[in-house]
């Protein structure tokens, strides 16, 4: 046993002493290479180590929230933390300009189309506040403190063409995500306790959602000029469909309600809706017929996307789809009320099929605006079911 034991650390120390002998009998060049191969060895066995860790360490000490451009949530943490001072602070920074008075009461931030600023529509212009915000550039880490947990954020863009989406990434650092969580609740209740008085309009875009266009202050329904008999039955109609859902599932009906409203620019078509939807606290949801991009799968998903009550306003469809058995003469003066090259991408029957097909949604009030009801196609006219 002893020998045995003996005779290996002696085989070793050979070994070892002909590796080092063959080690310095080699040129000194040869050496330098053996060295430099052994040092990044190490070099880089100790640096994926520390990056190991590193990543172990981040995805349990950190969390992580991402908020992009085109969804609420986006302007829920941008109004947040644009009147956080540790925030617009940064010593590197966009200058945005707040808007006038006279200017809408409200810009959103996001969907940036090579400005490179933008603002979240519930900023406010105070009394004695300055000309400008001030907000950290994009694709700069900025750190600041939630109550005593500190947080990385970051604005970055990405997209291509006009379709640039903005990014909002907020990492905490917080063994639970709990905190996060809480920041984004409180984010969202501050949010919408401002638009308490205002009824919030949105516009679909080509990706399929809806991107926030204006708020507007509650409109009294009664300052809108229309016959009494018209507006108490608009009113009365409305509010007996919203509030009857049940009655139409009972009896298996479509809950669905549509209005046409026509009548010469002007004549109190826009606003009617205006003060109906602040009668009935509804926000508006404009569908963009006559964008080129919106084609029926869009069409699908953008009236999949809204929320279950709201009101779904199409204006002047008359000019996205002309009545196909006008006479030739009046197609051509259909067409100067319109601009010839922007030809709707939607069909017909991809519109009808989001009106009283499979894929309309229910709970919702579809109103559309002509100037001219005797261009419209008869199957636009007609009375659909549940109507």
């Amino acid at each position: 046993m002893h020998e045995s034991i003996a005779t290996t650390l002696g085989l070793r120390r050979r070994i070892f002493s002909v590796s080092h002998k063959s080690f310095y009998s080699l040129s000194s060049v040869a050496r330098d290479g053996v060295n430099s191969i052994l040092f990044n060895a190490v070099f880089n066995l100790i640096r994926k180590l520390f990056a190991t860790f590193g990543s172990w360490i981040s995805s349990t000490c950190t969390v992580t929230a991402t908020f992009e451009s085109g969804n609420e949530a986006f302007d829920w943490i941008g109004q947040w933390l644009e009147r956080k001072p540790n925030y617009t602070s940064s010593r590197v920074f966009d200058v945005i300009p707040r808007p006038r008075a006279s200017e809408n009461r409200s810009r959103r931030r996001g969907r940036g189309r090579g400005r490179g600023m933008h603002m979240t529509r519930g900023t406010r212009l105070p009394k004695d506040e300055s000309l400008a915000i001030y907000l950290p550039s994009y694709d700069i880490c900025h750190w600041m403190f939630h109550g005593s947990y500190l947080m990385r954020v970051k604005r970055s863009r990405g997209g291509m063409g006009g379709d640039c989406i903005e990014r909002i990434t907020i990492t905490m650092i917080s063994f639970s995500r709990v905190p996060l969580e809480e920041l984004i609740e409180t984010a969202a209740q501050e949010y919408r306790a401002r638009d308490l008085a205002e009824i919030q309009i949105y516009i679909g875009n080509q990706s399929g959602g809806w991107t926030h266009l204006s708020s507007k202050l509650y409109r009294d329904f009664r300052s809108v000029v229309l016959e009494p008999k018209v507006k108490r039955q608009l009113l009365e109609d409305t509010s007996e469909f919203l509030n009857n859902e049940r009655w139409y599932a009972d009896r298996g009906i479509p809950y669905r309600r549509g209005y046409l409203l026509y009548g010469t620019p002007g004549s109190g078509k826009s606003s009617s809706i205006h003060a109906l939807a602040s009668e009935l606290r509804l926000d508006i949801y404009i569908v963009p017929l006559s964008l080129k991009a919106i084609n029926d799968t869009i069409l699908a998903d953008l009236i999949s996307n809204t929320p279950g009550r709201c009101i779904l306003l199409y204006e002047d469809i008359d000019a996205a789809f002309p009545n196909r058995s006008i006479t030739s003469t009046t197609k051509s003066t259909a067409n100067s009320w319109s601009d010839p090259n922007n030809v709707s991408g939607v069909t017909l029957s991809g519109l009808l099929n989001t009106i009283d097909g499979v894929q309309a949604q229910e709970g919702r009030l579809l109103f559309a605006t002509t100037n001219h009801p005797e261009l419209l196609d008869p199957a636009l006219s007609r009375p659909v079911e549940g109507e």
